[in-house]
């Protein structure tokens, strides 16, 4: 019984995942998450820490 809800659970799963193709993140969303790399070195010392561009 339990292996049957298994499979049916994920037969489900897998037909929602194919027919959400069309899906798509809204532009502010895309907008927010979008965030520039940090490039650069950071090098820590004894009394402070500091970054290099780079």
């Amino acid at each position: 019984m339990i292996i049957l809800f298994i499979i049916f659970l994920a037969t489900s799963f897998i037909i929602a995942l194919i027919s959400m193709k069309d899906f798509d993140i809204p532009k502010e969303i895309k907008t927010f998450f979008k965030i520039k790399p940090v490039k650069g070195t950071i090098i820590f010392f004894k009394n402070k820490t500091t970054h290099y561009r780079g």
